[in-house]
């Protein structure tokens, strides 16, 4: 299998973090063999199209894969350290001197969901957070309705070929490839036979580009969130109790904190949607 590098950024990350994605903890789940890195943009503002950036990561063992965003488990594993705020001082200074006030090359949480893919049982646990409390759930594993076309274009390097599906709300165009038969891709999708390289949404509001694959040999998939403790939910009631806070945080904040940020619900209306829209 050809090996990528990652982007530079992901590598500076990981000095300034003093470690890296690859940080070992006590619950093992399984061990993987491919590593993958993909970059992801989604609409922030849907009335001026700004996007949010973010680098996500894929390890894929023989029983599970876990997904999630590598900026926010620099955060959380560094939160876990006794010299936490330390060492974020100095990231964050290291980061405002090389690039300035405008710097995104600073690790802070960003997508905050984690994503295990149980092969076995056939589910998919999300683990996931609102206000700073912690809510886990479970989906049926490769539950989109694929439909093959003959569309084919390179990515990465490697032959890939179009296939589409409706999946929780979003019409899904994703680029496989059977080089790396592998059953897997970024987020929830998965299903084809072989590796999700590059996947959007109709609008493409939501956008994920394989840039890094990795072979590695017994890197640990870890269940880092299994020491916490995770309130059982649904899907549909965890979005939509995340939308009701996002719309009303505000007024939630000043409520809790008693200091008035001069906003409004109806100037928190959010101009953009998750990537799940069916909860609605």
């Amino acid at each position: 299998m050809r090996q990528i590098n990652y982007y530079s950024r992901f590598l500076l990350l990981s000095m300034i973090a003093g470690g890296g994605a690859e940080v070992i903890a006590d619950n093992v789940l399984d061990h993987a063999s491919i590593k993958c890195s993909y970059e992801y943009r989604a609409v922030k503002d849907s009335t001026t199209k700004q996007q949010r950036e973010d680098l996500m990561l894929l390890l894929v063992g023989r029983n599970y894969s876990a997904f999630y965003s590598f900026y926010t488990f620099q955060v959380d594993s560094l939160k876990q350290t006794p010299d936490y705020v330390t060492k974020w001082r100095q990231a964050f200074l290291a980061a405002l001197q090389k690039d300035g006030v405008a710097t995104t090359n600073f690790f802070f949480r960003r997508a905050s969901y984690y994503i295990y893919k149980d092969f076995a049982k056939n589910s998919i646990t999300t683990y996931d957070d609102v206000n700073n409390s912690l809510f886990v759930y479970t989906d049926t594993l490769d539950a989109q309705q694929w439909e093959i076309t003959d569309s084919a274009k390179t990515v990465l390097g490697y032959t890939c070929q179009q296939a589409k599906c409706y999946y929780h709300g979003r019409n899904w165009v994703a680029w496989f490839t059977e080089e790396i038969p592998v059953n897997n891709g970024p987020w929830k999708l998965g299903g084809l036979p072989g590796l999700i390289m590059e996947a959007y949404d109709n609008n493409e509001e939501h956008h994920f580009t394989i840039n890094g694959i990795q072979q590695v040999e017994k890197l640990p998939i870890t269940d880092k969130v299994a020491e916490e403790k995770y309130k059982k939910t649904t899907r549909i009631k965890f979005l939509r109790a995340k939308r009701k806070f996002e719309e009303n945080a505000a007024m939630i904040i000043q409520s809790q904190t008693d200091i008035d940020l001069g906003m409004r619900n109806s100037e928190r209306m959010l101009h953009r949607d998750y990537i799940e829209t069916d909860y609605r």
